[in-house]
């Protein structure tokens, strides 16, 4: 399955450099809002790596191939929260 089925992702950049994907629901909501995420969610970590991490993306391709579990960091209001998303 696909996770972007669920949820769709933007870029948020401070001075020029990525900071975070912005999450936002997508075409099938239901597991968006089951996992607890809310819209404007800025998810920081995928399963440990740094999603502010340009060096990070061949990481990040091998996890989103086939994912059966994340582990996502988001920013909301000023702190962080841990997201499990089983698939």
């Amino acid at each position: 399955q696909s996770v972007f089925k669920y949820i769709t992702i933007s870029p948020v950049k401070k001075d020029d450099a990525i900071i975070g994907y912005r999450v936002s629901p997508g075409r099938d909501a239901a597991l968006f809002n089951d996992v607890g995420l809310e819209p404007g969610d800025i998810a920081v970590q995928l399963n440990g790596i740094d999603l502010s991490d340009p060096s990070s993306s061949v990481q990040l391709m091998q996890v989103m191939s086939d994912p059966q579990e994340l582990n996502l960091t988001v920013e909301r209001d000023g702190q962080q929260y841990d997201i499990y998303i089983q698939l």
